[in-house]
């Protein structure tokens, strides 16, 4: 096994950690809210904020990192490595490259929905009841859906990176 294929193997996991993170706050666990009290579902978002936001950023983080390591030296991705400017210039041409970049779009809007949920919106929905509270909650379910769909076209534009090889 090549380091390479080691990175990409440590992309593609920290990848489906965070997807499914965004899948869980998405679909079942924003939809469990309503049957709960305000006061319960500020404690369940406490735990699991505290659970889940190592794992989040650790995955974020690993992302960047590999993702980076991919971009730049691995042969699948650009042949040989890009060292300047001009040939990143020449690889955004290609629609390797333009997939590519519509997929880091997608990759910069989901750690922002990340970011506003984990640290704007969910330790104010941890605070006492209250009028503005619901508002927060609308906006949770909102950001959880949009956090979703950015991580779908993630995915998707990943996918096309692959086929734009062929």
């Amino acid at each position: 096994m090549s380091i390479n294929s080691l990175v990409i193997w440590i992309h593609l996991s920290a990848a489906v950690i965070w997807v499914g993170i965004i899948t869980f706050q998405a679909l079942p666990f924003t939809p469990i809210f309503s049957d709960l009290d305000l006061e319960a579902r500020g404690r369940l978002v406490q735990q699991s904020t505290r659970r889940l936001l190592p794992l989040t950023w650790g995955s974020i983080i690993v992302l960047v990192l590999t993702g980076v390591w991919n971009t730049i030296f691995t042969p699948i991705a650009s042949e040989p490595p890009i060292t300047s400017l001009e040939e990143l210039d020449a690889l955004l041409i290609t629609s390797f490259g333009q997939n590519l970049l519509v997929k880091h779009i997608f990759v910069v809007g989901t750690i922002l929905f990340t970011a506003w949920h984990n640290f704007f919106l969910a330790p104010r929905l941890s605070f006492p009841p209250g009028s503005y509270l619901h508002r927060h909650w609308r906006w949770a379910g909102v950001v959880s859906g949009l956090n979703l769909l950015a991580a779908i076209g993630v995915l998707f534009f990943a996918a096309q990176v692959l086929f734009s090889l062929r």
